[in-house]
């Protein structure tokens, strides 16, 4: 009867942490999000070409991509510290 119980625990367990980690990650979406608004700010603003564009801004998602949980997370931090923003663009 134990083993059952505790069997019943770790398949719960393990259900509802893959749903939070599933809902928590950053989604392909939110990464073409984030690299799109990139490639716009870097040619736009920052007069960069299109390569230079893109190499930064895969170089930037794979920063800030690594920094934070996901999009909301690091928006969130951004919106509260836009000096934040040196972090990816020194090490791009």
């Amino acid at each position: 009867m134990k083993n059952i119980l505790l069997l019943i625990i770790i398949i719960i367990n393990f259900s509802c942490n893959s749903t939070v980690n599933k809902e928590g990650a950053w989604t392909d979406e939110d990464k073409d999000l984030i690299f799109k608004q990139c490639i716009s700010e870097e040619i736009g603003i920052n007069n960069k070409s299109i390569e230079d564009a893109n190499e930064f801004c895969y170089c930037a998602i794979q920063e800030i991509t690594n920094k934070f949980i996901n999009k909301e997370a690091a928006f969130e931090e951004v919106s509260r510290n836009p000096d934040i923003k040196s972090v990816w663009y020194n090490k791009c």
